[in-house]
Formats: C-alpha cells, structure tokens, sequence
C-alpha cells in the first residue's frame, strides 16, 4: 500500500513540475496583441515574461484557495505593500541567479523546487550523527 502511495505521489509531483515547466516554455502574447497597457512597478519581471512567470506562482505556492494572486498581491497590483510581496521578488532574483550559475540558459530550479506546493520552502535536514 505504502509504495503504491508513493507511486501516486511521484507522478503527481513529475506532472506537476512539467507542468510548471510547461507554463514557464510557453511563448507569452505579447502585450500589444492582447490590447493591455503594460504592467506598473515591475522590477524583476518583464513586460515580456511577467504573465507566464505569474501563473506558475499560486501553484507553486499551494495558494489557488487561500486567494490565488491576491495571496501576494493587494488590488492594485503595483503596491509593494504586502510583505509576501517583497519576499517573492526576492525570491524571484534568487532563483533567476541560481539559473544563470549554471551558464546553459535552462530552467533547473524553480519556486516549485523547494516550495513543492507550500507556503513555506522545505529545508535540508540535518544529518544525524
């Protein structure tokens, strides 16, 4: 029993990754095409990458039911008012900065990477001696 749990629970985590994957790949629209007016206070993203970047997150994040973007965001998504906020871009450049250390322009880790759908990242446990 306790294996097949862990079989269902790898194919969940694969399809979930590719689908992260999938959303970060995917070619946004640009902005022009869709007849928006470009996004305000980005300063991480761009008006190019932010759209898709931001779909990946509430996943990521395990927050589609506690408020989605909302979780992060005020109404006027240019405020930096909320601390979640301020986090996540920093987040965003940590992540972009481990990328770009491995000099092959792919995508190796993500906010799902550690975040697996929570909140609050897993951390490294420390070995017992």
């Amino acid at each position: 029993m306790l294996r097949r749990v862990r079989k269902l629970w790898n194919i969940f985590l694969t399809l979930a990754a590719l689908a992260i994957f999938a959303t970060v790949l995917v070619t946004p629209t640009s902005l022009d095409a869709q007849n928006a007016p470009p996004p305000k206070n980005l300063k991480v993203l761009t008006p190019g990458n932010f759209m898709v970047q931001m779909q990946t997150f509430p996943v990521a994040l395990g927050v589609e039911k506690q408020g989605g973007c909302n979780f992060c965001h005020e109404a006027d998504r240019s405020l930096d008012t909320k601390p979640t906020k301020v986090k996540a871009r920093q987040m965003i450049e940590m992540v972009a900065d481990i990328n770009a250390k491995f000099g092959d322009g792919k995508i190796h880790v993500t906010c799902w990477t550690c975040h697996l759908g929570s909140t609050k990242p897993e951390i490294a446990r420390t070995p017992k001696p």
